[in-house]
């Protein structure tokens, strides 16, 4: 009797300490029980990585929730689309990726942004910050370009944490094309969400920007031919050229993000970032 009364207390004592396994817990005990399975040099067998693909998101739509933002596709998909850790795309956040309006948005939580930033010791800590960063959209929800800034839109936070910025995606510097999209990046409470939206007003080019940049552009130009020229021994010609061109682009920008808010088009701007974030719910 003692012994079973003991046993029983035991039993009682460990459930209570240990504690059921959050929807979280579960989530990325599946996930990882899955990378460990496609990890390489494994064969990796389509029909079965798909397979577990299509868990892996039926457990993020529990624990995510559904979108009732107007205007995106009813089905998501997955923003983390693959379990195979050489993929490209792989270290991205998990959440679901909707299309619509012109873009499209990732949703997630706040736990899960969590446990992406605990392997990603060198992002700021501090959510404001965070949020307002170029890697932050680069390593969240995009697999093969990188998040540019051309200034940021003051929006109306209404209690939440909001950075929205007039920027792109792109593979290599987009000198004097400006910006095509509003970055947006809410947190509100548990919800996160990163989304992107095509300007929808017309960015004429900004001729006091564009001089500044050219001239840099040209010495930069000037550089590299003296370069290529000599069989590219010079190596401080190429390190000038380098040096010149990311001095030409930093420029651009930083005279863009300025300038912007003295344009036609800044009002409508203002309002149609302001409309994307109060989307967002």
């Amino acid at each position: 009797m003692r012994k079973t009364f003991a046993v029983l207390c035991f039993s009682i004592i460990f459930f209570v300490s240990s504690g059921a396994a959050t929807p979280l817990d579960e989530y990325i005990a599946a996930r990882d029980r899955y990378i460990v399975a496609f990890a390489p040099p494994k064969y990796v067998d389509n029909k079965r990585h798909e397979k577990a693909l299509t868990d892996v998101k039926a457990r993020l739509k529990t624990l995510i929730g559904p979108l009732s933002a107007p205007g995106y596709s009813k089905e998501p998909e997955l923003n983390r689309d693959t379990l195979v850790g050489s993929d490209v795309g792989f270290d991205q956040l998990d959440g679901l990726r909707y299309a619509g309006n012109g873009g499209q948005v990732v949703v997630s939580t706040m736990p899960l942004l969590r446990a992406w930033l605990a392997k990603r010791k060198d992002r700021p800590a501090d959510l404001d910050k965070l949020i307002s960063t170029e890697d932050f959209f680069t390593f969240t929800v995009s697999n093969d370009a990188s998040a540019t800034f051309y200034g940021s839109v003051p929006v109306a936070a209404k209690g939440r944490k909001v950075a929205v910025r007039l920027g792109d995606y792109a593979q290599e510097t987009l000198l004097d094309q400006g910006p095509t999209k509003l970055l947006a990046a809410v947190i509100d409470g548990e919800r996160v969400y990163i989304a992107e939206e095509g300007v929808s007003s017309h960015l004429a080019p900004i001729p006091v920007c564009q001089a500044p940049m050219k001239k840099t552009l040209a010495e930069a130009n000037a550089a590299y031919t003296s370069f290529t020229a000599f069989n590219q021994k010079i190596r401080a010609a190429f390190d000038k050229y380098l040096r010149l061109s990311a001095a030409a682009d930093k420029g651009y920008r930083v005279c863009f993000a300025r300038e912007i808010r003295k344009q036609k088009a800044w009002p409508a701007i203002k309002k149609q970032a302001q409309h994307l974030v109060d989307s967002l719910r």
